[in-house]
């Protein structure tokens, strides 16, 4: 067998090897100077929504059989369902808070952040959307599942405690249509809520 070399997984630059079997980490990479950092900040949030779909579909294909009620697996996608939904959400708020000029702690509550949204949205009276109040339910929801982002990456807290000790039950479905129509719609569309509140 032949040895593992560091160039058979990474490459550092585009040359003669680089074929059809590699992938560009991030496209904003070759993006203008000017333009990099948005759209860096934009390609993680779309693909990891993109991530979230490819998973649902893959959730609903492995748990949803026609001729059974429900499937339990120990191998269930819906944990990291749930990690991917819950951060791409995180990272949506954070976008926008970073569009508008919204100073926010380093901490991962998603409610905080979509307080400070709304409480600046409010501050200039230009937006008002009944999506507003869909938004901060789904957002509860999330933080029912996972309230500081560590739920979905572990399966004990600090002290022990098993985050997933009784049974509790998600619509993926439901989940990933939210995040894909509201939350990605959202990121496409800030730089028309921003232009309309200066």
């Amino acid at each position: 067998m032949a040895k593992y070399t560091k160039e058979m997984f990474v490459r550092d630059r585009f040359d003669k090897y680089i074929t059809n079997e590699w992938d560009i980490i991030a496209s904003s990479s070759i993006f203008k100077e000017e333009f990099k950092d948005n759209e860096a900040e934009k390609e993680v949030i779309l693909g990891y929504a993109n991530a979230l779909n490819c998973i649902a579909d893959s959730l609903l294909k492995q748990n949803h059989s026609p001729d059974v009620v429900m499937t339990f697996r120990t191998n269930s996608l819906t944990i990291p369902f749930i990690f991917l939904a819950r951060h791409t959400v995180e990272l949506t708020l954070k976008y926008i808070c970073r569009l508008l000029n919204i100073e926010y702690k380093p901490k991962h509550s998603l409610i905080t952040l979509w307080d400070d949204i709304i409480a600046t949205f409010n501050k200039y009276n230009s937006i008002q959307d009944d999506s507003f109040d869909d938004i901060k339910t789904f957002i509860c929801a999330l933080d029912e599942l996972d309230c500081d982002g560590s739920h979905a990456r572990y399966s004990k807290d600090n002290k022990g405690k098993l985050y997933n000790e009784k049974p509790k039950f998600i619509n993926v479905r439901n989940i990933n249509n939210f995040i894909q129509d509201l939350f990605i719609k959202l990121v496409n569309s800030i730089r028309i809520v921003k232009k309309s509140l200066l």
